[in-house]
């Protein structure tokens, strides 16, 4: 079955929008061979940052369901999101129906991959805004059945999954879990080695 959009899951996430050194890139993407036969553009011709490309969507909770009875009537529709407890910064903008989020238009995060000393670094800034964010532990019972399998999401041995590490594994601990990817980045530059490559 093909799935038009929607049955996905986005809970504290970090969405930069255009990033400088992006943007010669963004301009050239070509879409033409996108499987995807509806890839929705901005007024400026630009293809949309963050998940506003997802608005069409019902949110998860909505009764999207109803008089639906036919294999071909479910082939026609787009599926439930399930997200929130976003950030997103400049030109990124959120699903429509998502709660909990923080949208920066007026702000522009850094991040860049830098190669120094044998390794390659994530060199990121997100102007302190990463605690200002109400987050979420994420469990099975957040993220709901996924529609095609009609399964949980479940760690491998089956058992519940709650994600209580970041990247690293450095725990996040409810109540003061930042939103990305590592726990803890707070205010100014930070330099995170990520992988030696000698």
């Amino acid at each position: 079955m093909t799935i038009l959009g929607g049955d996905d899951r986005y809970y504290n996430n970090i969405f930069t929008g255009t990033l400088p050194d992006n943007l010669p890139k963004e301009k050239y993407i070509d879409t033409g061979v996108w499987t995807h036969i509806d890839v929705k553009y901005a007024g400026d011709g630009s293809i949309p940052q963050g998940l506003s490309v997802y608005d069409e969507c019902p949110a998860a909770g909505d009764r999207w369901q109803e008089g639906l009875v036919s294999v071909d009537q479910f082939a026609d529709v787009r599926l439930p999101m399930a997200c929130g407890s976003n950030l997103y910064f400049h030109d990124a903008r959120p699903f429509s129906k998502e709660s909990d989020s923080l949208t920066l238009p007026d702000q522009k995060a850094r991040v860049e991959l830098v190669e120094e000393n044998g390794a390659i670094h994530l060199v990121c800034d997100f102007g302190g805004k990463t605690s200002d964010v109400n987050t979420v532990v994420v469990t099975t019972d957040i993220l709901g059945i996924a529609f095609e399998p009609e399964l949980p999401y479940e760690n491998p041995d089956g058992t519940p999954l709650c994600i209580e590490r970041d990247f690293f594994g450095n725990p996040r601990p409810a109540g003061c879990m930042t939103v990305g990817p590592l726990q803890g980045v707070g205010s100014g530059t930070h330099r995170i080695k990520l992988v030696d490559i000698r």
